[in-house]
């Protein structure tokens, strides 16, 4: 639990010119004018987070599976359709601030809400280090055919991102939208690209990435885990060189010493020429066969994942439907109660857009 202060709950109301402003356009179609007013609901999203802060929560269930370790995962009944799933980062866990507050949007509106710890993580069983990105696509499949009913809006963290994308080209049928929140799309490719990387894991077979958002030790991501998401499950690069091979040009002059925490290259040029908005190496990206409707929040503070990474994403999503906001001043946890408003206000407009 965290504690918000009368001056952070006043933010609420000024964050709206932290926001960008620019127009999205998607295969030449104008999809959204970014940084239009987002609070019109704003005292109902202060309920919200108030509510949140009492401390109520749904029960810690468990999911047994026959040939898969148990998942932990807590779960709101609710009648509306269509309901939320929600997909935590890498090494995150179910029980967070934006968690709690989806939990309490989904009693106060009377949707449905599943969310859940990927095998190796939190109260769930297995063990992370032998884990792939196989293994928690699975694990957001069986969450997704056991615990909920009809389409879903799939909200995304990070790594929970690329999970959502997976699970949207794997189960079209049963996403009604995605929300994503700064989502590491191809992360193993990019982990796989950095010099840092392939020297820990020619010699150990473990790369140990460091982050502030681990109490210690950094987290220990496998060869394994890396070659089974460069191999199965790219979705905008093609498939990636041999770890013993030379990384690409963008990442070969990172030695992962001196930006921890950092996976994604810093972005080398951002608006190279008129009309070329992202670098050359970036314009190769693959189409991603995703129709639904996505809506993307980034903050252009994130000390991990470059918010270039989401733009290029809306352009490579074959969905008409896109938006991309963009948080000046946020960074990469998005967790600042103006934040969660934010995240608040997309997935109610997700809810929406299936009753249009």
């Amino acid at each position: 639990m965290f504690a918000v202060s009368r001056h952070a709950f006043g933010c609420l109301a000024k964050s709206r010119t932290n926001a960008l402003h620019c127009t999205l356009y998607t295969r030449g179609h104008r999809v959204s004018q970014l940084g239009e007013p987002l609070f019109s609901k704003l005292g109902h999203r202060l309920r919200v987070i108030s509510s949140m802060l009492s401390g109520r929560s749904s029960q810690v269930e468990i999911l047994n599976r026959d040939n898969a370790p148990p998942l932990a995962y807590r779960r709101v009944r609710g009648d509306t359709k269509p309901g939320v799933l929600l997909c935590v980062g890498l090494k995150s866990v179910m029980d967070g601030t934006k968690a709690d507050a989806l939990e309490e949007l989904a009693r106060q509106t009377g949707i449905a809400m599943v969310r859940f710890d990927y095998r190796g993580h939190g109260l769930s069983g297995g063990h992370f280090n032998v884990c792939t990105i196989s293994d928690w696509l699975q694990d957001a499949k069986d969450v997704l055919h056991a615990l909920t009913v009809g389409p879903q809006v799939i909200v995304g963290i990070s790594m929970g991102g690329w999970i959502a994308q997976l699970l949207a080209l794997h189960e079209p049928s049963r996403v009604h939208s995605m929300v994503l929140l700064c989502p590491a799309t191809d992360l193993t490719w990019h982990i796989s690209q950095l010099p840092e990387a392939r020297k820990q894991l020619a010699a150990t077979g473990v790369f140990l990435q460091q982050s502030e958002y681990v109490s210690s030790g950094g987290i220990p991501l496998s060869e394994a885990l890396i070659q089974d998401g460069n191999t199965q499950h790219l979705l905008l690069h093609e498939c990636a060189a041999e770890l013993s091979e030379k990384p690409t040009p963008a990442h070969a002059e990172q030695d992962g010493e001196g930006q921890r925490g950092r996976i994604f290259p810093e972005p080398r040029r951002m608006f190279p020429e008129p009309r070329q908005t992202f670098p050359e190496s970036r314009r190769r990206l693959l189409q991603v066969a995703i129709e639904c409707p996505v809506h993307i929040l980034h903050g252009m503070q994130d000390e991990v994942i470059p918010w270039e990474e989401s733009t290029s994403l809306a352009q490579s999503l074959s969905s008409a439907s896109v938006v991309v906001e963009l948080v000046k001043d946020a960074d990469h946890r998005l967790s600042r109660p103006q934040d969660i408003a934010r995240l608040l206000t997309a997935v109610e407009g997700s809810i929406q857009l299936g009753s249009l």
